[in-house]
């Protein structure tokens, strides 16, 4: 490998874990982290946060829980706690799994199964498809009915659990589900033209935080209801939905014209041409200049009643598909604004789960259930007891990792 591509590696995987670093080296994160005690802190509770499930590295977490005899919290059990309400248990943690990744059936539910473990899952409700039935999981490969392949290529043929899966779930106690919005999407914010969608540049919450609705017609869609006809729409500055305090909705028949000059044109192979952005920009202005409006502001009002609207709807869908109550959100990419306390709060949401903020991890019992800061599971291993690892060692395997996958060592 060139150098020049070892520095691009190396800045994009520093631009990626800053907050992670700046919060370590500010000493943000719960004292285990940083060196070898008996016990997590007094009155602290550790919130771990799960994405895409490995089965080795999953049950070596789990592993390492189960045999230093740690508890693993409700939802319901977390808030609790965390409130005062319920004495905390001691070496109590809370496992909080984003996205509900197909893994989560295929690996996740399994594996706690089998450690008698638990965790909160949080569930895109207008992702879920209901699925006519469900997919392999590690308890069929025990059994021999299934390859170890079948297991990790799930995602590659179906990324998310469907609703059959997270009902199964649901009922045998594994995990207990509550929301991550209704469509995980992001929102513009501003008129100006930045880009146009292309096969380099394709919404999607699932490798970025590029995923506005795009209006087709009928109504607003998010991502996975998305194909090639989007090809050409203008993109806006954006952010995630739940931080955005104004929204800008851009007219629909500019974005209608610029995809069509794009259909009309070869779809994907438009892109072929090395001056297309220049090309498009011009198609944009001329539309645009015909046009009354580029599109509309929606005021600070508005997009609050936007995002009750939201929250309210995606604890409707997923109580309505299962037995649990919904009372706590998860933030998409962990953004958010004061709005978004704001509406959870006008919901009925008792709680609102971050990543870090204010550059620390550490949930304390008294804290503000509005503000659950949550640490990614390697830290898991910091945890006091036999196995226990060092940070030096948790970096070290975590970095080597990522220039393994990025260099294509694996």
């Amino acid at each position: 490998m060139d150098l020049k591509k070892i520095k691009y590696i190396a800045s994009k995987t520093l631009r990626k874990n800053l907050d992670d670093l700046t919060a370590l080296a500010s000493g943000g994160y719960p004292g285990f982290v940083y060196r070898k005690l008996t016990l997590p802190g007094a009155d602290q509770i550790p919130v771990f946060t799960f994405h895409r499930l490995e089965p080795v590295s999953f049950e070596a977490q789990l592993k390492h829980l189960a045999q230093n005899h740690y508890k693993t919290l409700s939802g319901d059990e977390f808030l609790s706690c965390l409130t005062g309400v319920k004495r905390l248990p001691p070496k109590a943690v809370l496992l909080t799994f984003d996205d509900c990744w197909g893994s989560l059936w295929a690996v996740a539910h399994p594996l706690l199964k089998k450690y008698g473990l638990q965790g909160v899952a949080f569930a895109i409700s207008d992702a879920m498809e209901q699925g006519d039935g469900v997919g392999a999981t590690l308890e069929d490969v025990w059994a021999g009915t299934r390859s170890m392949d079948e297991i990790l290529g799930r995602e590659v043929k179906a990324p998310l659990c469907n609703w059959a899966e997270i009902k199964r779930m649901s009922r045998a106690g594994t995990l207990e589900f509550q929301s991550h919005s209704r469509m995980h999407h992001s929102v513009y914010i501003d008129s100006e033209v930045v880009d146009f969608v292309n096969p380099d540049r394709y919404p999607s919450f699932m490798f970025s935080d590029f995923n506005p609705l795009i209006n087709l017609g009928a109504n607003e869609v998010a991502e996975w209801d998305l194909d090639a006809r989007c090809y050409g729409e203008p993109i806006y500055p954006f952010r995630a939905s739940f931080a955005a305090r104004r929204r800008f909705i851009p007219n629909h028949q500019v974005s209608a014209a610029c995809r069509a000059y794009v259909t009309e044109r070869g779809g994907k192979h438009f892109f072929q041409s090395a001056d297309w952005r220049k090309e498009l920009m011009r198609v944009y202005t001329n539309i645009a200049e015909q046009e009354s409006e580029k599109g509309t502001i929606v005021s600070y009002h508005q997009r609050l009643e936007e995002l009750v609207q939201d929250l309210t709807m995606s604890k409707r869908i997923i109580e309505q598909n299962l037995e649990n109550k919904v009372d706590q959100i998860c933030l998409p990419w962990y953004q958010g604004d004061a709005i978004a306390v704001e509406a959870a709060k006008l919901a009925d949401y008792r709680a609102c789960h971050w990543g870090i903020l204010n550059n620390t991890t550490v949930n304390t019992v008294g804290d503000d259930p509005f503000y659950v800061r949550r640490m990614n599971d390697e830290y898991l291993f910091a945890l006091p007891g036999e196995g226990r690892q060092s940070l030096l060692q948790i970096l070290a395997k975590k970095y080597l990792n990522i220039v393994k996958k990025r260099t294509g060592m694996y």
